[in-house]
């Protein structure tokens, strides 16, 4: 170790020493500085190595205007995230963040060629300079494909343009000012049925992460796993793959955020798009090892995950980091509580070296923690609305749950508690 190697001939060389200065013990002071030195090198080595994922539903990002973004982004940095997944992004930021989007190209829209954006965008003919642009479609790899197609066939395609959301901006300003600074966007955003609209019919996928731990690994798998990113087959909401890599260059892994079919009754619909996901992986297993797949799977029991884990496809395959099934979601009754935050991972690939199941020797303290809202952001509703009740309600003197208003208080936060759990850097990368 390199703390022992410098130990050594640091003790040996103070303790021959006898150098005192008028009544100063320059020993003594020399030893305690070492040992204060020691115990912060540890600390940093340790924290180097370790990484802890966050993933949040917020509902509805970018579109209410009641959400305390600074709150919420407070409580992720306190909470120590080096990596937060977001579900739920309905819109997009200000150009400045689509340009700043650490894995995607969004090409600025050349002005020459506006003519070329859809019918119901000519309204926007007015837009800045850089203005950008979805991906054309399907049939396209990149917008620059696109407008080189039109170079022998004007008119082959229509753009729709980016339209920024300021209420979804001021979420990425709120991030950025606990010192969130750098994050993925997914290409577009996908839903059951349309997409390229700043509604709640279609969300974006996004990542935050700590760039002094951890680096984009673009020869990982990563992107969309499906071409069609509205109106798939295989999913409601096509999933978005974000590859990592620590800096020390000792664990690489992708992460698969999910928000998977949410009706209770669409349990085969779940079942069919996790199939799905394992068939994507398969394909791409040759390059990575250590997918995790992560987020809101609108699963409601523990019955319908223990169909999931044991299908005949899947079988010793994956497991969960919440197989307890612990409530995730925000409804303060325990018979309303649902476990729909799930940590999938394969225990062949991603090991106990690398993902614990618990946080302890002793096994007491699971590696999935839910972090209530309800009871972190009372005291800041408390500061920012003296007088005024606290939507997350209370308990009574009988122990029960009471006052919680639940359109309030999602609209406010969410209706789903953020989670996180950790991953650990090992010796060696295993893939």
């Amino acid at each position: 170790m390199l703390e022992a190697a410098f130990s050594t001939q640091f003790l040996n060389r103070v303790y021959n020493s006898s150098v005192t200065f008028q009544n100063f013990d320059l020993k003594r002071f020399l030893l305690s500085v070492f040992v204060w030195s020691a115990i912060g090198l540890n600390g940093v080595i340790a924290a180097s190595n370790e990484i802890w994922v966050c993933s949040f539903n917020i509902q509805f990002l970018g579109f209410t205007k009641e959400r305390d973004n600074i709150g919420l982004a407070q409580l992720l940095k306190d909470e120590g995230c080096d990596i937060v997944v977001v579900e739920e992004l309905v819109a997009p930021p200000s150009e400045q963040y689509l340009g700043r989007s650490a894995l995607n190209n969004f090409p600025i829209f050349p002005r020459d060629a506006y003519d070329l954006l859809n019918l119901k965008s000519k309204k926007y003919l007015a837009a800045p300079q850089n203005l950008r642009v979805f991906p054309p479609g399907p049939e396209f790899g990149t917008t620059q494909e696109a407008l080189d197609a039109m170079l022998f066939n004007p008119g082959i395609v229509r753009f729709d343009p980016i339209i920024p959301e300021p209420k979804a901006t001021e979420f990425f300003d709120a991030m950025a000012s606990v010192g969130f600074i750098d994050f993925i966007l997914s290409d577009e955003d996908t839903g059951p049925q349309k997409h390229h609209s700043n509604t709640t019919a279609s969300e974006w996928w996004l990542a935050f992460f700590n760039s002094k731990k951890l680096e984009i690994a673009k020869d990982l798998p990563y992107g969309f796993l499906d071409r069609y990113r509205a109106g798939s087959d295989k999913f409601d909401r096509v999933p978005f793959a974000f590859p990592f890599r620590s800096k020390n260059k000792r664990l690489d892994f992708v992460l698969i955020p999910v928000h998977l079919a949410a009706e209770a009754k669409k349990v085969l619909d779940r079942q069919k798009e996790l199939r799905a996901i394992d068939e994507w992986i398969a394909d791409h297993s040759k390059q990575e090892h250590d997918f995790i797949v992560l987020g809101d799977t609108n699963i409601q029991k523990k019955a319908e995950l223990a169909r999931i884990l044991s299908r005949a496809d899947a079988k010793n395959k994956w497991r969960s980091l919440n197989e307890d099934c612990d409530p995730t979601n925000t409804m303060p009754q325990r018979k309303k509580g649902k476990p729909y935050e799930q940590v999938f991972y394969n225990p062949d690939f991603t090991t106990e070296a690398e993902l614990p199941e618990s946080l302890t020797a002793s096994q007491k303290s699971k590696n999935f923690i839910v972090i209530s809202l309800i009871d972190k952001m009372k005291s800041r509703w408390q500061t920012l609305h003296p007088g005024e009740d606290y939507p997350g309600g209370r308990e009574n003197a009988a122990g029960a749950w009471i006052d919680y208003d639940h359109d309030k208080f999602r609209m406010n936060y969410s209706d789903h508690n953020p989670i996180k759990f950790l991953l650990k850097v090992p010796k060696n990368d295993d893939d």
